[in-house]
Formats: structure tokens, sequence, C-alpha cells
């Protein structure tokens, strides 16, 4: 079975940076929203290195290196305006 991900979010602009989401709107219909890859991050207090970084949204399990749910998040603020 696919994933989730694949079934949500084109990667067609990946390398570009931005990523669309499908997100049924208020009429029910499907929309693509399309979201660059900018993601608010946090430095953690007790580690002074810079590569010791988290996601402030949508962060999945600490061990697993995924972003499609901060994406998806996004995706949902942008389309709800």
């Amino acid at each position: 079975t696919p994933y989730m991900s694949d079934q949500l979010i084109d990667t067609s602009y990946e390398q570009q940076g931005i990523y669309g989401v499908s997100l049924t709107g208020n009429d029910g219909g499907w929309m693509m929203v399309y979201v660059d890859a900018y993601l608010p991050c946090y430095r953690l207090p007790s580690t002074p290195s810079t590569s010791h970084h988290r996601m402030l949204f949508g962060e999945g399990e600490a061990q697993v290196k995924e972003i499609w749910t901060a994406i998806v998040e996004k995706a949902v603020a942008k389309g709800e305006g």
C-alpha cells in the first residue's frame, strides 16, 4: 500500500523547495496548495551546537527524519488563510 504522504504530496518541484499538497476545500472538492520547504525550527537550549535543532510544528518520531507532516500542516494553515 502506498504511504499517505505519497498520495497527498506532489514532489514535482521538490528540487526547487516547493511541495504541492492535495487538500479538500470548503466546497468538498480537491485543491492543490503549494508551500515552500522553509519550516520554523528552534535550537534545543541544552545543546550549544547549531546542529541540534527541532521543528516547531509537525514533528514526528525523534528517530525518523521526515518532514511530510510539517509540510501538510503548513499547507493546511495556508489553505485556511
